[in-house]
């Protein structure tokens, strides 16, 4: 689609959209997907720490939601059915690499890569400074509390929200941001700018899109029926 239908497209809703999609309009797929990237690639990647596995599962997640499209109802944002969706996939891959290699779940992964508790001020300064080691200390928060994390100080979703996406009560949302917080502050001696973190660069965001929206000019919607229900 052109950038003028796209900027054209931003006033239709998401139902709206999925209704054209499914009548035929596969371009308008795309503009789902530019809506939900940045997100979409943050909350997967609050459970998956390679990227490149996180932009696969990505990947995956938009072929399946477009596979399933017919079961969006439009009771929730596109996105939070999206996200689901996702969080799912992202949660199976780790359920099958921790099955095929055998390893710990990643909770426990942060007792032994502890980070090193004594550092110069003025290294301490330069690394409290560079994104990759902000990263890298979110990176080593468990699983359940990067997503929570990433969710609300790096996206910027309120509680509420991110209660729905991940089917908790807000109170646990609350408890897990609180303590991911503590967790950090014992790492970092300022979290700041975090907006820049985990960042879905314009790049990346166009080869997703091209890349999906070849995948599914060849399918059709709806083809297999799931027994789980995003909704």
């Amino acid at each position: 689609m052109s950038t003028e239908e796209i900027k054209q497209a931003t006033l239709i809703s998401d139902l709206d959209i999925v209704q054209r999609i499914l009548k035929g309009e596969k371009d308008f797929y795309e503009i789902l997907m530019r809506r939900c990237n940045q997100l979409l690639y943050r909350v997967i990647r609050g459970y998956i720490e390679k990227d490149e596995i996180a932009e696969d599962i990505m990947q995956d997640t938009y072929i399946l939601a477009y596979q399933k499209l017919d079961q969006y109802k439009g009771k929730s944002s596109f996105s939070t059915w999206l996200i689901r969706i996702g969080i799912n996939e992202a949660l199976m891959y780790k359920r099958r690499t921790k099955k095929r290699e055998g390893i710990f779940a990643r909770e426990n992964a942060n007792e032994s890569s502890a980070l090193q508790e004594k550092m110069h001020p003025e290294m301490k300064m330069i690394y409290s400074e560079s994104g990759n080691y902000i990263e890298k200390a979110i990176d080593e928060l468990p699983a359940k509390l990067r997503s929570v994390f990433i969710m609300i100080e790096i996206e910027g979703l309120n509680i509420e929200t991110a209660s729905k996406y991940l089917n908790l009560t807000t109170v646990n949302v609350k408890v897990r941001l609180h303590r991911a917080k503590k967790i950090l502050q014992g790492k970092l001696t300022e979290i700041s700018d975090l907006e820049g973190l985990y960042a879905y660069g314009s790049h990346h965001c166009e080869t997703m899109v091209n890349n999906v929206i070849n995948i599914i000019s060849t399918m059709d919607c709806y083809p297999i029926k799931m027994a789980i229900n995003y909704n």
